[in-house]
């Protein structure tokens, strides 16, 4: 709210550096997919992940070599039990806003799609947020009173004018 910036911190380079490693891969992606190019594999996953690491590191410390390696098993993860080479993306990094009205007065709702992929002919759209934080089951299936991804979807549903009560997959990419 006050646009005041986190310390920086091992645990956020990693954050950023893995979030930055599979966005700069999935636009790859999408891209020699949508140019009919052979798109990047594990090796441009892997580099691109060291290089973001790298870039995200706080400056002035040592560099946690564990923590590099962890950023790489994540995205290894990812490669191995999260990347569908079928997934039509249709969008990354989508910012929103949108009133959420309450009483008669209206909140601004903010926020950013990690990414958004086109399930079939159907038109539906499969929303995905990436997670770096230490795996546990939560994060692959939400608690009902995890409301990000039903934020994600009222916020798609007002910025493309859709139906928000229409089926929506809340896949989320942990």
């Amino acid at each position: 709210v006050l646009g005041l910036k986190q310390a920086e911190s091992p645990a956020l380079a990693l954050g950023k550096a893995v979030h930055g490693a599979l966005e700069a891969f999935t636009r790859g992606w999408s891209e020699a997919d949508s140019e009919g190019r052979d798109p990047p594999g594990w090796d441009g996953l892997e580099a691109l992940t060291r290089r973001c690491f790298f870039a995200s590191w706080p400056g002035g410390t040592e560099v946690d070599h564990a923590q590099l390696e962890r950023a790489i098993a994540q995205a290894r993860v990812y490669w191995e039990q999260l990347h569908d080479p079928g997934a039509h993306i249709i969008e990354m990094e989508r910012a929103f806003e949108f009133p959420f009205v309450v009483d008669g007065v209206a909140h601004p709702v903010r926020g950013k799609i990690d990414r958004i992929d086109l399930i079939g002919s159907t038109g539906g759209r499969r929303l995905i947020d990436y997670k770096t934080g230490h795996p546990s089951k939560d994060l692959l299936t939400p608690k009902s009173t995890d409301l990000q991804l039903g934020i994600y979807s009222m916020a798609l549903a007002h910025g493309d004018g859709l139906d928000p009560d229409r089926p929506t997959d809340w896949s989320d990419g942990s």
